[in-house]
């Protein structure tokens, strides 16, 4: 899968008659893959740049995105890596950049590469905040190795933006000297994008149609090991074998696809089981508004857009309590937690939102108005602002006036 350019002309060149505002090193994904692929990361970094911080500072774009998928074999990514490091350390050397941003998961490889250039720009006198995109936790038996490193580059670093309280408390375990600089900024979508939806689904609600319907569960993201979909069609099959009226579609694509084709149908799952590629735009969005419940059995997250989405459509989440998730998923309000590797439990809850039609709706409504309230890009550009402008000796009014 090809990768193409996603940053446009105007903010990879945004530094031409912009000579006076201060210039800030930007590492993050701004290319998005041929096939029209938007991830959290994508998403969160490109929003930034086109949000009214712009008018700030200059943006001096490090770009991090994956050149493809499946990976490219290591020897390329490591390459790529260089490179990255290279740009970002002569950036960083410049009088008239002020600060660095830093995205990362917390991974070996990526925490390497993204942690020399926090401790880089530290010793260049940067103001540098680092923004951990993934759950945080130890490394087990590399976690020895990992940890110096990573302690040395921390106390470089001004800033360090965790997306969950969970994320936060994670990190103040392992680096309790550096817990006074974590700040918590939970991950933003663009709620506006769905609101149609949610309101779609309370004229369903008020009308009662769809709740004699089969209910529908959607899935949405790749279809690797880590996103627990073999326990999702070990769940399905449990239903299925129990009589129950309900139809499980699943968006995505990834290293895990033809495998999991094969399973459900060697579990007879064919008459409720779908599979639909990789869906983005409009598409993702009507099989949103045919979905009755969001189904996410992961073993390892952040805080995931997918998750944030079907709240802001007002759907109800089946979500395992890892990472981020209990953050969003309130249990019993926004949806049900479950325990990650637990099909059978899984299958409880999906069971309890077939039967519940009433319950399954009020979840989804209270979920959309958590994420109006809390997860809209429009707050979280305001809050980076605040930990950002300061480092560049900039004023905080100009950016909460815009």
């Amino acid at each position: 899968m090809a990768i193409e350019s996603y940053a446009s002309e105007t903010f990879m060149n945004n530094d031409i008659g912009m000579t006076n505002h201060p210039k800030v090193v930007f590492v993050g994904s701004f290319n998005r893959p041929a096939d029209g692929t938007l991830g959290g990361q994508l998403f969160a970094c490109t929003s930034l740049v086109n949000s009214p911080l712009k008018d700030c500072v200059v943006w001096q774009l490090v770009d991090s995105s994956q050149r493809s998928l499946p990976p490219p074999p290591i020897w390329i990514r490591g390459s790529d890596a260089l490179r990255r490091v290279f740009k970002a350390a002569r950036l960083l050397m410049r009088r008239d950049v002020k600060a660095g941003l830093v995205f990362t998961s917390y991974r070996p490889l990526s925490l390497l590469e993204k942690m020399f250039m926090c401790a880089w720009g530290g010793l260049c006198g940067k103001g540098m905040v680092v923004t951990f995109r993934s759950e945080i936790r130890p490394f087990g038996k590399t976690d020895w190795l990992m940890r110096p490193f990573l302690k040395m580059s921390l106390a470089l670093t001004r800033h360090v933006i965790c997306q969950s309280r969970e994320a936060a408390e994670s990190f103040a375990r392992i680096f309790p000297k550096h817990k006074g600089k974590t700040v918590v900024i939970a991950n933003w979508i663009d709620t506006k994008e769905y609101q149609a939806i949610a309101e779609q689904r309370k004229i369903h609600a008020a009308s009662k149609s769809r709740r004699n319907a089969s209910t529908v569960f959607l899935f949405l993201g790749w279809l690797e090991p880590n996103k627990g979909v073999h326990d999702l069609l070990a769940a399905a099959k449990i239903l299925a074998n129990a009589g129950l009226d309900f139809r499980l579609r699943i968006g995505g694509s990834g290293s895990q696809h033809g495998l999991l084709e094969k399973m459900a149908l060697d579990l007879n799952l064919a008459q409720q089981v779908e599979f639909l590629g990789w869906i983005a735009g409009a598409a993702k969005k009507s099989v949103m508004g045919d979905a009755d419940v969001l189904v996410l059995p992961s073993y390892s997250e952040g805080m995931p857009n997918s998750v944030l989405e079907g709240m802001a459509a007002a759907l109800p989440v089946i979500a395992t309590n890892v990472g981020g998730i209990p953050s969003l998923v309130i249990a019993g309000k926004t949806g049900l937690l479950v325990k990650p590797g637990q099909p059978q439990e899984l299958a409880v809850a999906m069971q309890r939102l077939i039967e519940n039609p009433e319950e399954r709706i009020k979840m989804g409504l209270e979920g959309a108005a958590k994420v109006e309230q809390e997860h809209s890009v429009e707050q979280a550009w305001k809050k980076i602002g605040a930990i950002l402008l300061p480092l560049c000796g900039s004023a905080i009014p100009a950016v909460q006036d815009q």
